[in-house]
């Protein structure tokens, strides 16, 4: 909710999930000119979510540095 309320003060979304189900609010971020860049685990990124990011980010280098 708070990326929907607050959707006038920010340019840019770091959204850390690989889920399916944000496709429609992640669309609607980028119907308002916001950049999606989606983190997630390689093996947790479903293809509908991939196709509604500006830009995926693979976890699983980063898991040492987590």
């Amino acid at each position: 909710m708070d990326m929907l309320q607050k959707v006038e003060k920010y340019d840019t979304i770091f959204f850390w999930s690989g889920d399916s189900d944000f496709d429609v609010v992640l669309r609607y971020l980028q119907s308002k000119k916001k950049k999606v860049v989606t983190i997630c685990a390689r093996d947790f990124l479903s293809r509908v979510l991939e196709e509604s990011s500006n830009l995926v980010l693979v976890a699983d280098p980063l898991k040492d540095q987590l």
